[in-house]
């Protein structure tokens, strides 16, 4: 078996693969594949890493791989995306960032600190506070609400199967907050 990878639900579970999430910072994973303990590590800003390369994010190598991908392949990056989804499922991943108030940051510490049984009509199964606080909901959705450590914003995060869903679901962790 690979080691443990930090990628998308959907893909990793499609591979038989085990997710390692961290704390936000490059820091953490970077650490990982140092320690020989992932195989590739990535994060939303596109920068990820691979064991046997810089433990650090790198974009540009992200780029390379993709172009190197598309010419060894012969095929546009929008195909081998739908055939990606047709074999491990469709997800449709969000993020939004909300500038906050005074008052608007009291209500978000006091969300996560009595968090809601139902999100969006889909109950809670669980939750992780390892870095903000995520919800994982029925269906298989998650969603997560995370303050910024440095500037009055709170960013959500949300993960469905159709974008519209996720929309949806952002929009109403919007209006919890506001």
């Amino acid at each position: 078996m690979w080691p443990p990878l930090i990628w998308s639900t959907p893909v990793a579970r499609h591979h038989g693969l085990e997710i390692i999430e961290t704390p936000v910072g490059f820091k953490y994973i970077g650490e990982l594949i140092a320690k020989n303990e992932i195989l590739l590590g990535g994060e939303e800003s596109g920068g990820i890493s691979i064991r046997g390369h810089l433990p650090e994010k790198d974009g540009i190598l992200t780029c390379l791989l993709v172009a190197e991908m598309v010419a060894k392949r012969k095929r546009p990056i929008r195909t081998m995306l739908d055939d990606l989804f047709r074999r491990v499922g469709a997800f449709s991943p969000l993020r939004r960032d909300l500038h906050l108030s005074e008052k608007g940051r009291e209500r978000v510490a006091a969300l996560l600190k009595s968090p809601p049984a139902t999100i969006e009509g889909k109950k809670v199964i669980s939750t992780s506070t390892l870095d903000g606080t995520k919800f994982f909901l029925e269906g298989g959705s998650w969603v997560l609400i995370r303050p910024s450590g440095t500037e009055p914003v709170v960013r959500i995060y949300v993960e469905t199967a159709e974008e519209k869903a996720s929309e949806r679901l952002a929009g109403s962790c919007q209006a919890l907050i506001e």
